[in-house]
Parts: structure tokens; C-alpha cells; sequence
């Protein structure tokens, strides 16, 4: 993240959970440049803050501020609020249901074991056709030719 990244550090105001609580993780172009507005927006606002989004005292935000935000926010504009942890489940889901690879997503929600992330975290969200889709893709690779019409078989 350009100076971001130059000057990184680690911002904390208590002792972290676990140490994979503390993370790099990679953002995408569209975060960079929204946090890039953001840090542009708090330093023509006049804050000297070192945080991207500061509180009013230059501080660190705190997570309950955050969260009666994104309350107000989604009140505001109509959708039912959900929790952070429901934010991040649906991260997850989300992520892994585009192909995203479980170790990153892992790492990226700070998990140790790919067992969390996948048995806690992840709610599947392809359908049977999708699923089918996807199957008929990884079989291509072999392209047998059995002669005559195909047909679906269910097992018991």
C-alpha cells in the first residue's frame, strides 16, 4: 500500500487473542483505493491521526463504535443489520464459492487450522446445479465417449 506498506505497523490496544491474531493480509485494488480516500479524506479534515479512520480524539476507533455505525448504516438504507462474525462467515463463503484457495482464506481470517475455517465458517451456497456444473468440468479432462444417450442416475 505504498506508504502504508513503507511505514507499516502494527496497531493494537490490547494484547491479541492468539498470535495469528495478528496479520499481513492482501487487499484487493478496490479497498487500497477506498482506504487511500479515506486517509486523504482524515487528513484534509486537518487530523494528524496515524490511523486511516481515526476516532475524534485521534485514536484508535473502538469496535463498539463500529459496530453502532454499521447498525445506523444499514437502518439507513434498509437492510438488516448482521453481526461482524456474520460478516465474516459470509466472507468466507463467499470467497471459497469463487475459488478461492482454503489455506489463504484461512490465513486471512487469522484461522491455524483449515478445519475452522471450513467446518465453522463456511455455509456452502452452490446449488445442485452449480455443483453438477462444476463436477462436468472436472471431468472433461477425460472426455470419455460411452456410446448412445446420456442420463442422470441417482444412488441410493
Amino acid at each position: 500500500m505504498g506508504e502504508l506498506l513503507a511505514n507499516s505497523k502494527i496497531y493494537e490496544e490490547s494484547t491479541p487473542k492468539n498470535k495469528t491474531s495478528r496479520r499481513t493480509i492482501v487487499i484487493n485494488d478496490f479497498t487500497y483505493k477506498w482506504l487511500m480516500e479515506q486517509k486523504r479524506r482524515t487528513e484534509q479534515a486537518g487530523s494528524e491521526s496515524e490511523y486511516v479512520i481515526p476516532a475524534n480524539s485521534g485514536r484508535m476507533v473502538k469496535e463498539s463504535s463500529v459496530t453502532s455505525t454499521f447498525k445506523a448504516f444499514c437502518n439507513y438504507v434498509g437492510v438488516e443489520y448482521k453481526s461482524s462474525h456474520t460478516c465474516r462467515r459470509s466472507y468466507v463463503t463467499s470467497c471459497l464459492d469463487k475459488g478461492m484457495k482454503l489455506a489463504l482464506v484461512s490465513k486471512n481470517v487469522g484461522h491455524k487450522n483449515k478445519s475452522t475455517t471450513l467446518n465453522t465458517y463456511y455455509k456452502c451456497k452452490n446449488n445442485y446445479e452449480d455443483n453438477l456444473a462444476i463436477q462436468n468440468e472436472i471431468f472433461k479432462i477425460y472426455d470419455f465417449d460411452f456410446g448412445g444417450e446420456q442420463v442422470e442416475i441417482m444412488f441410493a
